[in-house]
């Protein structure tokens, strides 16, 4: 298989046609994308439980949610090919010999990007000033509006969170791009985790423009579902409250955009990367460089 450079435009017509894959099995995708919301929320409905049960909820929710992950690229593959997607997708990663360096291909991006992430808060603000600007957030939000004052939010490191934050953000889209093609590349192409990762770098890079393009209209998708999540929250809130709504709806979010997401990285790969008969269904590629 060779890597193949896309058209710029390519990138959000993944995003276009995922949320088409979508809506071409809603159900399926989103019993596993609901899965996935629910193991999400899960560690902080049970936050108050004890701290070992806590850790324990932690770890569960994690391995599970890595394996409703990859269950999600299984459930895309099947619908693409016309075929109906069950339950039983959430135990395929786990045949094949391929669990563990596919479980490894989800959670290492997450750590990598959390280990980044903790680096730069010591470094742009430091972890007692971050401790100081939470405590204080937390005062400001139980004084209401009241208590927002010049006073209150003097010496507070204001510039170096928002720089914080930004560098985050950064952190968090550039990991996403370069394992792009990662874990299909792992489940489909049957490769291994240095090799797929170095591919994923190596398309990612040679097509830029069209990976921009894919977060640019995965943020519009993202904005789209959240507009609806906060329609459905207008009836939620007074029913079950404002915690219990937000745990609630946060699932929603997560059960709406993870499929998408996954469907649009699964349709990326076939054009990039993908076995040469899956090329011609996408745009044709503009150059190619052989591995």
């Amino acid at each position: 298989m060779s890597i193949r450079t896309v058209e710029p435009f390519a990138g959000a017509t993944w995003v276009i046609d995922g949320v088409k894959l979508w809506w071409r099995d809603p159900r399926a995708f989103g019993f596993y994308g609901l899965w996935l919301g629910v193991l999400g929320i899960l560690p902080s409905v049970v936050a108050g439980a004890g701290m070992q049960i806590a850790a324990l909820v932690q770890f569960v929710s994690l391995i599970a949610s890595s394996l409703v992950v990859l269950a999600l690229f299984y459930v895309a593959r099947e619908v693409d090919e016309g075929r109906g997607a069950g339950p039983g997708q959430l135990f395929r990663a786990l045949q094949g010999g391929k669990a563990g360096r596919l479980l490894i291909g989800v959670l290492g991006p997450q750590l990598l990007a959390l280990m980044a992430i903790g680096l730069l808060l010591s470094w742009l603000v430091g972890f007692e000033e971050a401790e100081r600007f939470a405590n204080t957030i937390q005062e400001l939000q139980a004084g209401g509006a009241g208590a927002i004052t010049p006073d209150a939010l003097a010496g507070l490191p204001l510039a170096g969170i928002l720089l914080w934050i930004a560098a985050a953000v950064a952190v968090i889209i550039a990991i996403g791009l370069l394992t792009f093609t990662l874990l299909p590349d792992m489940i489909f192409g049957d490769i291994g985790l240095l090799a797929a990762l170095g591919r994923s770098v190596r398309a990612c890079l040679r097509n830029l423009p069209a990976m921009l393009l894919f977060a640019i209209a995965m943020c519009v998708v993202g904005v789209v579902a959240m507009m609806a999540v906060g329609v459905v929250g207008v009836l939620l809130v007074p029913l079950m409250g404002q915690a219990l709504a937000g745990l609630a709806l946060n699932a929603i979010f997560v059960a709406l955009l993870a499929p998408i997401s996954t469907n649009a990285i699964y349709l990326g790969w076939k054009q990039l990367l993908g076995p040469d008969d899956n090329a011609n269904a996408a745009p044709p590629p503009t150059d190619r460089v052989a591995m």
